[in-house]
């Protein structure tokens, strides 16, 4: 019996504490919803799954920013296996369960690793919950399904660049490629490239502590097996980076990026996890958000870590001194705008601004306490108390008398006193089993530690899943705006007023989805679906001028803009409709919830022909414009010279009609003119017209047209096809095909 429960105990462990924190979704009938979830990655994942089952790779999503890149958008994630799952599953009752197994995935690598570094199962099993309950992750895995996706994979590098370090070789190589490609399809771009830069760091180490003989053969097998992983996700990484560059980020981030750093005042957090209150009962109180700055391991855990770095064993000095600095060093950059001196390097460093939230770094201080603390468990557990040491009993029990004295008190003081109560009695136990060392049979101390840490962290980690019923997707499929949208004889696109240039969606959408409060609204979550809040709109097939992915088309965003200071533009955008709180005196009120007006526009044809066009610099567009002499159906603007024998004609548009990928126009011309589409241009669209190609010229800054040189009939058949794709899927099918020659290969 003793040997089963050290065989599968940990892995009972392991599977447990990522259950119970998931407990409404993996033990109840909740879903995930709260904020990012609802409006962004459940419509993202339902547009990929829905071009997946019409047999076609999902590039491109219509509904958003009027079409816009849909597998380039890196947090999708199109290309994951566990994206693939949800073709069978619905996303909404997927993802859940995906993020139980992705944190049992993340105590699985770090128990791995620590047995292969030569640690027991005690000291493994410690590692592993600490880092599968910790702040960074926990906090995150009920809104950001993407950073869970990405940094579960993080031990398994570490893992397995541990495995290459003891024996660099071929094989260990491609295993390591595996896991790196993976990682890297996961889906979140930043914590893939801190995991990166991280093991990087454990590469050359590792390497500069080996004899000379393995030194290079180590690092020439771990570059090898990065760039072997990074070959085999080129096929969503190249697509990401062109869209990179055609996207409001392509010349960075403001300054606004800064807001997500860590507060230093948090760092008690490290010790009193909710010291400053919590969104879940209403009354945190700190800066920003409570998740970007959660640290939260255990105390147990962050205790032995601290142990580890102040008074290492001989054995794990070597290893103690370099997660200390690695995880130190972390921790002070997440600072952000707090640290000295770095908004002045933000401003003049453009690698600083390609990410945002410093305060994201503290992944790497997370890894490393989880290290540390697995380092310093046997040298504990071997350890004898001293006198001294009987002072966590004491703290601890203070702690406790004074939080629950105070716990009744108005609020903050109640906040803090019932975080305090919570973190005297965890401290007190800690003290016992301190004290109970050569006391005791070191199975049963060890017990007492792992039964102490996985407590703290299951009731700590229960309460950081936000969740709803399962009527609230279902509220979002069929709401009355968009029941009222569909009733209209002309109903085009929809934007939803002062998303880029006032306030009006930006204070609904933070009315509901409260930073520092997380419970229900007045009316309850499903009322939130009858604001058609961007992107909640996709669920229920209505088309958006708006689009709130953290990436968006650049030159878009730029006439969406403008056609909200200038609203004649609007119907260059294909709006018919706009959401605001009230309509405007030229605009007829369809519906109308609590909160929000549907507001007819007016007629706004989705294709229209134009009979001349003139060029205009691409610094001179948004000018241009907006000019008085600037009519839409009188000429196009084109960034091009245009060809001086297409002009004059005049015609119709009969039908248009979107298929995945692609959207065909059936119209007629009496003469050569241009036909334009109030959709969003890219670089990967090409157009055949009456089966002959034609470039898709990008015209009036954001939208897409092509030319018509003869009269008749025409039938125009646009599809997206971008080149980086292309070059994407060669350089991952080489790199599949190295991964497998050198598995095979035995000599």
């Amino acid at each position: 019996m003793q040997r089963v429960i050290a065989r599968w105990g940990p892995w009972i462990a392991i599977v447990g504490l990522a259950m119970i924190i998931m407990a409404p979704v993996t033990l109840g009938d909740n879903v995930l919803f709260w904020g990012a979830v609802s409006f962004q990655f459940v419509p993202w994942y339902r547009a990929a799954i829905a071009s997946w089952q019409a047999g076609t790779l999902p590039l491109w999503n219509p509904w958003v920013g009027g079409g816009a890149p849909l597998l380039a958008n890196y947090q999708v994630a199109a290309l994951y296996p566990s994206t693939w799952l949800m073709i069978a599953v619905p996303p909404e009752r997927a993802l859940g369960w995906l993020i139980a197994l992705h944190l049992m995935l993340t105590g699985a690598g770090m128990f791995a690793w620590a047995r292969a570094r030569g640690l027991s199962r005690t000291a493994a099993l410690t590692g592993a919950l600490a880092l599968e309950g910790c702040g960074y992750l926990v906090t995150r895995a009920g809104l950001f399904p993407s950073i869970v996706f990405t940094f579960a994979w993080m031990p398994v590098w570490l893992w397995r660049v541990e495995r290459l370090a003891q024996h660099p070789d071929h094989r260990r190589a491609a295993r390591l490629a595996i896991v790196t490609g993976l990682g890297l399809l996961a889906g979140h771009a930043q914590t893939a490239a801190y995991g990166l830069v991280l093991m990087g760091t454990v590469l050359l180490w590792r390497g500069w502590t080996a004899s000379k003989e393995v030194r290079f053969r180590l690092w020439a097998w771990g570059c090898a097996g990065f760039a072997l992983g990074a070959g085999l996700a080129a096929a969503q990484l190249l697509p990401t980076a062109a869209y990179l560059r055609a996207s409001v980020r392509s010349s960075g981030l403001a300054e606004e990026a800064l807001i997500y750093s860590f507060w230093p005042w948090r760092m008690l957090t490290f010790f009193v996890p909710d010291f400053f209150g919590h969104p879940a009962a209403g009354d945190y109180v700190a800066y920003p958000t409570y998740w970007e700055n959660a640290g939260y391991v255990g105390l147990a855990a962050l205790l032995l870590a601290l142990g580890c770095v102040i008074r290492p064993s001989a054995r794990a000095r070597g290893a103690a001194r370099f997660w200390a600095i690695v995880g130190g060093l972390a921790l002070v950059l997440a600072l952000g705008k707090f640290l000295p001196g770095y908004e002045a390097a933000f401003d003049a460093l453009p690698f600083l601004r390609i990410f945002n939230a410093p305060a994201r770094r503290m992944m790497v201080t997370e890894i490393a306490l989880a290290v540390l603390a697995s380092l310093a468990v046997d040298y504990w557990l071997d350890d004898r108390p001293k006198r001294w040491q009987a002072l966590p009993v004491l703290v601890g029990s203070v702690l406790a008398v004074i939080g629950g004295a105070l716990a009744r008190a108005e609020p903050p003081l109640s906040t803090f006193a019932r975080a305090t109560l919570y973190t005297g009695l965890i401290l007190a136990l800690w003290g016992t089993l301190v004290l109970l060392r050569g006391r005791v049979p070191r199975p049963i101390l060890a017990a007492g530690l792992l039964t102490l840490l996985f407590v703290d962290l299951a009731v700590w980690g229960a309460q950081q899943i936000p969740t709803t019923t399962a009527d609230f997707y279902a509220a979002c499929a069929s709401p009355t705006l968009a029941e009222a949208w569909r009733q209209e004889p002309e109903a085009g696109r929809v934007l939803f007023a002062g998303t880029r240039v006032e306030r009006a969606e930006y204070d609904l959408r933070f009315g509901y989805f409260r930073l520092r409060d997380w419970r229900p609204p007045e009316g309850g979550w499903t009322h939130v679906c009858e604001t058609l809040l961007p992107n909640l709109g996709q669920l229920a097939g209505v088309p958006f001028a708006d689009n709130e992915d953290p990436i968006r088309l650049g030159h878009w965003e730029q006439l969406e803009t403008l056609a909200e200071a200038h609203p004649r533009l609007l119907p260059l955008l294909g709006v018919s409709h706009r959401l605001d709180v009230a309509c405007a005196t030229d605009e007829v009120e369809v519906a109308a919830t609590v909160d929000v007006t549907l507001c007819r526009v007016g007629p706004a044809p989705r294709a229209w022909i134009v009979p001349a066009a003139r060029q205009v610099a691409v610094e001179a567009l948004p000018g241009a414009l907006v000019a008085e002499d600037f009519a839409p159906d009188a000429e196009v603007l084109l960034e091009v010279a245009p060809a001086p024998e297409i002009a004059g004609g005049a015609g119709a548009v009969q039908r248009v009609q979107d298929h995945p990928n692609a959207v065909t126009v059936d119209f007629t011309t009496d003469g050569p003119a241009y036909l334009v589409l109030a959709d969003a241009w890219d670089a990967g669209w090409t157009a055949r017209l009456d089966g002959d190609a034609v470039p898709v010229l990008r015209a009036d800054l954001a939208l897409r047209a092509v030319p018509v040189a003869t009269a008749g009939d025409h039938y125009l058949v646009m599809r997206y096809r971008p080149q980086a794709l292309v070059w994407g899927i060669v350089i991952s099918t080489l790199a599949l095909g190295a991964i497998i020659f050198v598995r095979l290969y035995r000599r």
